[in-house]
C-alpha cells in the first residue's frame, strides 16, 4: 500500500514477490483544501486523472485504487464526514469513468467499524459502492481481528451489500514492529497477529511503514534480520493448504500441509502466561499420510527469541522421529516463554531399511467376467499393486479393467516398504467367469413343409433345424399348442437337426399347425416358428 512515487518505483518487485499493489489516492492529492463538492473539486478530478496516466503509461494496470486514507482520522480528513461523502463520490465516479473495470478500496478508516458501517450505507444509496472494503487496525489486541471480521460480514449480509473482498490495508501492534510503541521485538505475539489476520479470512493485510521506513518499521532495520523478520519468514514458508489450529489461552498458531513438499509446518506465537514446556498434538494424520514413515514422522522444532537476529539463526531444540498413536503426535516445546515462537516442520522420517517386505499368502477370489479381488501379507508395512495381462509380458497395472474376457489371467504382486523397498511376487493365474448369455437360439421347421399334405393315420417326422452360440439344449414340439415331444440329442452333419415322430389323426382335410421352441443351456428360447399341414 504506498503512494504514487513509491507504488511506481516498487511495483515490478512487489508483482515479482505475487502481492498486490494499493495506491493510496489521497497522499497524491495532500491532506489539506479538502474536497468536494466545492472550489477543490477539479483539483481533485485533476489528480485522479493524472494517476490514471502515470498508471497506464506504465503498464501498472491491475493496481487497486484506495481513494483516501482514514478519513475518519484528523490528520487526514478535516472537514465533515458528509463532504468525506462526497469526496469518495466525486472520486469514484472519475475513476470509474476512465477505468470502468478499476479494483475500488475503500474506506480505509481507523478504529472503529461503526464508521465502515455508516460509510457502506451512503456508498450503496449512491451506487458507489468498493470492490474490497478496508480498515485499519492500529495499537489494537490482535484477537479482535477475526471478530472485526465477522461482524462486517454479517452487517453487509444483513444490509444486502454484496462484497467479498475485506483488506485489512494496514495494521499495527504492540510486538516491536512500531518503533513509536517500543522497539524490544515481540516474535511471539506478532505470529499472533499473523494468525488472527489467517483466522479472520481477509483477502488481503498490510504492515503499517510510517517515518522509519528504510526498516520495514523494525522489521529489517539496515538490511538485517530481526526476531520479526523470522517470523514473518517462517509464515511465508507455510505452503500448501492451511489447516486448522486450536488455541490456548496464550498461544496462537497458523499451519498447513503440502503433499507436494512432503512437508507439514506449524508457526506458533505467544503473549502471556508462564514459561514452560508445552504439548503440541497434531492429529488426523490419516489426511496426510505422506508424512508417516514406519508409523513415525520426523519432527524439527526451531525456537525464535528476542535475540534471533542478525546472523543467529533461529535455535533448533528438536530433530526426532516420533511414533504415531491413535492417529497423532504430540510434541512437548520446551521453555516456551511469552514474546517466543516455535516453527515445526514435520516430513517422513528418513530410513537406512534395505530389507524388502516378505509377499506370502497370494489369493484371488470373488470372480467374476470383468473383476476380480487379489489378497496377499507382507511381514511390514507396505503399498500394494497388482500388475496383471495375459502373459507373462503383464503390460496392465491395478484392477482388473473393464473389458469381457475368458481367458486366463497371468498376475504377481508387488510391495514396497517405508523405506522404499521393492518386493515382486511369483507368477499366479486365475479364471474369470464367463460372461452371461443372453443369445436365443434360432430354429426352423424343414419338414413337412408349410402348406403341405399328410396322411390320416401315418407317422410323420416333424424335423427341425436349431443353432446357437453356445449349444442347443432342446428343442420342442407342438401340434395346435400342445406339447407332442422334446428332442435333446441333435443329428445331422452339422449335429443340428431334432426330430419328432407325430401320427396324424383319422380326420380327413383337417388342418394342423406344428411349432418348435428351441433352448439353450442358458435357457434362452426362440420365438416359436410353425407350419400348416392338412390330412387327407
Amino acid at each position: 500500500r504506498l503512494h504514487a512515487d513509491e507504488a511506481w518505483d516498487c511495483y515490478p518487485r512487489v508483482k515479482q514477490l505475487g502481492a498486490k499493489v494499493q495506491l493510496v489516492v489521497s497522499d497524491s492529492y495532500g491532506y489539506a483544501k479538502w474536497p468536494g463538492y466545492n472550489q477543490y473539486q477539479s483539483a481533485w478530478e485533476r489528480t485522479i486523472a493524472d494517476l490514471v496516466a502515470q498508471a497506464d503509461s506504465s503498464g501498472f494496470t491491475d493496481i487497486e485504487w484506495d481513494i483516501w486514507n482514514e478519513p475518519n482520522y484528523w490528520r487526514f480528513w478535516g472537514a465533515s464526514t458528509q463532504q468525506f461523502y462526497d469526496t469518495w463520490e466525486i472520486g469514484y465516479r472519475k475513476l470509474r469513468s476512465l477505468k470502468p473495470g478499476a479494483v475500488i478500496v475503500g474506506p480505509s478508516s481507523t478504529g472503529s467499524i461503526q464508521y465502515v458501517k455508516d460509510f457502506l450505507l451512503f456508498a450503496k444509496g449512491h451506487n458507489v459502492l468498493p470492490d474490497i472494503v478496508s480498515f485499519h487496525v492500529i495499537w489494537d489486541n490482535e484477537r479482535n481481528i477475526p471478530s472485526y471480521a465477522g461482524d462486517l460480514r454479517a452487517f453487509m449480509a444483513s444490509n444486502g451489500i454484496n462484497i467479498q473482498k475485506i483488506s485489512l490495508n494496514e495494521y499495527d501492534s504492540f510486538d516491536g514492529s512500531d518503533t513509536n510503541t517500543t522497539s524490544v521485538p515481540d516474535p511471539g505475539r506478532h505470529v499472533r497477529l499473523l494468525a488472527n489476520l489467517e483466522w479472520a479470512g481477509v483477502d488481503s493485510a498490510a504492515k503499517s511503514v510510517w517515518s522509519d521506513g528504510w526498516t520495514l518499521d523494525n522489521v529489517a532495520p539496515n538490511n538485517t534480520k530481526t526476531p520479526l523478520w523470522w517470523a514473518y519468514k517462517a509464515y511465508a514458508d507455510i505452503t500448501g493448504r492451511l489447516v486448522q489450529v486450536v488455541s490456548s489461552p496464550s498461544i496462537d498458531g497458523v499451519a498447513g500441509q503440502d503433499p507436494s513438499t512432503g512437508t507439514a509446518s506449524v508457526l506458533l506465537g505467544r503473549y502471556g502466561g508462564a514459561t514452560g514446556d508445552i504439548g503440541v498434538s497434531v492429529t488426523a494424520l490419516d489426511r496426510v499420510s505422506y508424512l508417516a514413515s514406519g508409523g513415525k514422522i520426523h519432527v524439527v522444532a526451531q525456537k525464535i527469541t528476542a535475540s534471533t537476529s542478525g546472523s543467529a539463526l533461529p535455535q533448533r531444540v528438536i530433530d526426532a522421529d516420533y511414533a504415531i498413536s491413535n492417529n497423532q503426535i504430540t510434541v512437548a516445546l520446551p521453555g516456551f516463554a511469552s514474546t517466543e515462537a516455535f516453527v515445526l516442520t514435520l516430513a517422513a522420517p528418513v530410513s537406512n531399511d534395505l530389507t524388502p517386505p516378505v509377499i506370502s499368502n497370494i489369493q484371488a477370489s470373488d470372480l467374476t467376467s470383468s473383476s476380480a479381488t487379489i489378497t496377499w501379507t507382507t511381514d511390514e508395512v507396505s503399498d500394494s499393486q497388482v500388475e496383471y495381462g495375459k502373459s507373462t509380458s503383464y503390460g496392465s497395472v491395478t484392477s482388473i479393467g473393464s473389458p469381457l474376457v475368458t481367458a486366463h489371467n497371468v498376475y504377481r504382486v508387488k510391495s514396497k516398504d517405508a523405506a522404499g523397498n521393492p518386493a515382486v511376487s511369483l507368477n499366479h493365474t486365475f479364471t474369470t467367469a464367463a460372461p452371461p448369455d443372453t443369445t436365443a437360439p434360432q430354429v426352423s421347421i424343414t419338414s413337412p413343409r408349410d402348406g403341405s399334405s399328410v396322411t390320416r393315420g401315418y407317422v410323420v417326422t416333424i424335423s427341425a433345424q436349431a443353432t446357437d452360440n453356445i449349444k442347443v439344449s432342446k428343442v420342442e414340439f407342438y401340434v395346435n399348442g400342445s406339447l407332442m415331444c422334446t428332442d435333446t440329442v441333435p443329428e445331422g452333419a452339422n449335429a443340428n437337426v431334432y426330430k419328432c415322430d407325430w401320427r396324424v389323426p383319422k380326420r380327413n382335410s383337417a388342418t394342423y399347425r406344428l411349432e418348435a421352441v428351441a433352448y439353450d443351456t442358458s435357457n434362452n428360447s426362440s420365438l416359436p416358428v410353425a407350419v400348416s399341414v392338412t390330412s387327407k
